[in-house]
């Protein structure tokens, strides 16, 4: 399977400055290819990829809908309850 990397038109005039974007993946080949791109990746994982070897990440996660389970973990994630808003698992 082969993966495109698409830039998003408003990433296109700054492409020296790529670092102020991430990309959110949750399969080893689209994280290869933001990595071959240039850009940082934030592993999410998934039913389809939960076991999968992914390297070179900022952050592995099991989701963007919690704060438990991430690692490097983050920063104030020792705290009891969830900011205002937001779902806690």
């Amino acid at each position: 399977m082969k993966h495109r990397v698409r830039i998003l038109p408003e990433a296109e005039d700054d492409l020296y400055e790529i670092y102020r974007y991430v990309a959110i993946e949750d399969s080893p080949d689209g994280a290869a290819a933001a990595r071959v791109a240039g850009v940082p990746v934030v592993v999410t994982r998934s039913f389809y990829f939960g076991d999968a070897p992914l390297e070179n990440a900022l952050a592995v996660g099991p989701g963007l809908h919690t704060r438990r389970g991430w690692n490097p973990a983050p920063r104030d994630a020792d705290r009891d309850a969830a900011a205002p808003g937001t779902a806690q698992a």
